[in-house]
């Protein structure tokens, strides 16, 4: 188990699945939707690339591992406070 999970009293991650949506529901508490394209928009997510599209597969994989990245940075970020 990530022991940053531990720490920020999240579900500890059994290595089967990470849901995103759950960790940024927990992490940015305050949002008025947790689709991709709002949790993209609300954090500054790049979409530079022409082909980035909302619901193209690629598109969506891409913007996941941003959102993850993120994520994982702020609970280190908070967790680092402590």
């Amino acid at each position: 188990a990530l022991p940053i999970f531990y720490r920020s009293g999240l579900p500890l991650w059994d290595g089967k699945v990470l849901d995103t949506l759950r960790l940024s529901k927990s992490v940015f508490n305050n949002l008025p939707s947790y689709s991709l394209q709002n949790l993209r928009r609300s954090l500054g997510l790049p979409d530079t690339a022409e082909m980035m599209q909302a619901h193209r597969a690629m598109s969506d994989v891409l913007w996941t591992v941003e959102l993850l990245r993120v994520l994982l940075e702020e609970v280190l970020r908070h967790n680092s406070g402590r």
